[in-house]
């Protein structure tokens, strides 16, 4: 880029608040670039709604579970009870029976 686009740039940023704040305030992803790019030639090609969307799935949690191995996995057994494991992206809960740890158990090999 050139000095003089990068000083623009650079002094825009320094002039914008905590985003937080401005999105508390109600201003949009758009308007937080218009603030960014204030004084500059831009255009918005297109806009999309976002969302948060986690991808986990007890089947992820299952390979995650096996991945730490038969010993741990042998020690939730012998405790007797259902575990969960929560994502740490969104929070959700997973249950596993003694059953179902069981059947990990078995799905470890020799790990």
């Amino acid at each position: 880029a050139e000095e003089e686009t990068i000083q623009k740039l650079e002094s825009n940023l320094s002039k914008i608040r905590s985003v937080t704040s401005l999105l508390d305030e109600g201003v949009t992803p758009e308007g937080l670039l218009e603030l960014v790019l204030e004084g500059m030639d831009f255009q918005f090609l297109e806009t999309r709604d976002v969302k948060f969307a986690c991808n986990c799935s007890k089947e992820r949690v299952e390979k995650a579970l096996i991945s730490i191995g038969r010993e741990e996995i042998g020690n939730m057994i012998a405790d007797g009870e259902t575990i969960e494991v929560k994502c740490h992206f969104c929070n959700k809960g997973y249950h596993f029976s003694i059953p179902e740890l069981t059947g990990l158990l078995e799905k470890c090999g020799n790990k």
